[in-house]
């Protein structure tokens, strides 16, 4: 039988972004990446800040200031990305993550046009990595698996899968444990293991949909609900093609929602949410993960 680790350590967190404050960490994150010769102005993270700065300036018919909150929404949530990357390297030697940063710029600008989208695809990558560095473990984006890191004495291979859709979780689900199986075959030392991180955002909210709710309570509680909804609702697909050396499946998705309670100015809030959904482990195994996923998966930002 499997387990869900649900409980206080894997609570959501949520992030307020004012306009100004994230247009200027926008600009700053991109000025990075442009310093370190992974993005132009052409790219669509320049694009986004433009977006940002250009909110609320926008005049003409409804579908025109329809249009702008769209582009910035979408924006708002792919610098807040970019900003935790960034945020997370800076802790380290970023040239070392060069070949993964030469990737995320590319693709359209909204994530639901494009079915293949490889540029998300590393930057959620990224994102992983970032979480690993926040917990204060080594991390190497430059060997035979998406994701090496040295946790708490252990070598662990991460091969991270962002779903597209629902019918294909378990099939990506099953390619990550296959690799995990042989890269874990090419490592002599018996204690490293496995994990399958995958994101499921676009599953969850298919046409990159933003609620409108009264309170950052009611956003979190409504994306907790349809987040751990899904995965128990469907707890099979995590688990397809399970390996005896794989701990388990670290699952995260990410939600936006305009809070507007009829009387103030409506805000954008960001909500992240991430559990971890155990496989047939010993009870050393078990210690061990619920030693480190509670701060992987624990981060506000």
């Amino acid at each position: 039988m499997s387990e869900v680790l649900t409980l206080e350590a894997f609570p959501h967190s949520i992030m307020v972004k004012e306009g100004e404050e994230l247009a200027k960490q926008g600009r700053e994150a991109v000025e990075w990446l442009r310093t370190l010769g992974v993005s132009t102005p052409a790219d669509r993270y320049h694009g986004y800040v433009r977006a940002v700065e250009a909110f609320g300036k926008i005049q003409g018919d409804d579908a025109a200031v329809r249009k702008a909150a769209d582009s910035f929404v979408n924006a708002n949530a792919e610098l807040y990305e970019l900003i935790r990357v960034r945020t997370a390297l800076l802790q380290v030697d970023s040239q070392g993550y060069l070949n993964t940063l030469k990737q995320i710029s590319q693709g359209q600008p909204f994530r639901h046009i494009a079915e293949n989208d490889p540029g998300r695809d590393y930057l959620f990558e990224m994102s992983i990595a970032a979480r690993l560095l926040n917990a204060g473990h080594e991390v190497d984006l430059n060997q035979i698996a998406d994701i090496v890191a040295q946790v708490n004495g252990r070598k662990i291979y991460v091969e991270a899968k962002r779903i597209k859709s629902a019918n294909k979780l378990a099939s990506r689900v099953s390619e990550a444990n296959k690799q995990l199986k042989k890269r874990l075959a090419q490592d002599s030392s018996s204690t490293s293991r496995g994990i399958v991180a995958v994101n499921i955002t676009d599953v969850i909210t298919p046409n990159c949909e933003t609620v409108l709710i009264q309170s950052e309570r009611n956003l979190r509680d409504k994306h907790s609900r349809v987040f751990n909804g899904f995965i128990t609702d469907s707890p099979e697909p995590f688990h397809k093609g399970e390996q005896s050396k794989c701990l388990g499946a670290f699952i995260e998705s990410s939600w936006q929602g305009w809070i507007w309670d009829g009387d103030s100015d409506p805000r954008l809030f960001f909500c992240r949410g991430a559990t971890f959904k155990l496989y047939r482990v010993t009870q050393s195994e078990k210690d061990y993960v619920r030693d480190f996923i509670p701060k992987l998966a624990n981060q506000f930002g």
